[in-house]
C-alpha cells in the first residue's frame, strides 16, 4: 500500500505470484481493496536477490532487488526508474502476505 498522504497517489494492491512463473497484480483505490482500478498480468522470475517482472504488453521488465524480512514480508527496491511510471517516488516498498 502506498501512504495515503505520501508523495504519490494512494494505491493498494494484491499480488499473486504463481509457481509457473506468472503473476497478476490488482490495484485498488482504497485500503480495503474494494475499488479496483486495473489488473496487470505477466511473467516473473527471482534469483540472487533480484526479482524481474515483465508485464504483458510492456516492452521493458521491472527489476527489483529484494530482501526477505520474515516469512510474510519482503522489501523491494526498483533498480531502474521508469520515466513512464505514474510516480517517480515509488521505488521502494514492503509487501506483506495476507492470508484469506
Amino acid at each position: 500500500m502506498r501512504e495515503e498522504h505520501g508523495k504519490c497517489q494512494f494505491l493498494s494492491w494484491n499480488t499473486n505470484f504463481e509457481p509457473n512463473g506468472r503473476f497478476s497484480i490488482t490495484f485498488f483505490r482504497d485500503a480495503q481493496r474494494t475499488q479496483p482500478i486495473q489488473t496487470e498480468r505477466g511473467s516473473w522470475s527471482a534469483a540472487n536477490g533480484k526479482n524481474e517482472m515483465k508485464t504483458d504488453g510492456v516492452r521493458t521488465p521491472e527489476i527489483y532487488e529484494y530482501k526477505i524480512l520474515d516469512g510474510n514480508s519482503i522489501h523491494y527496491v526498483n533498480t531502474v526508474t521508469d520515466p513512464t511510471a505514474d510516480c517517480q517516488e515509488d521505488y521502494a516498498f514492503t509487501e506483506h502476505r495476507i492470508r484469506n
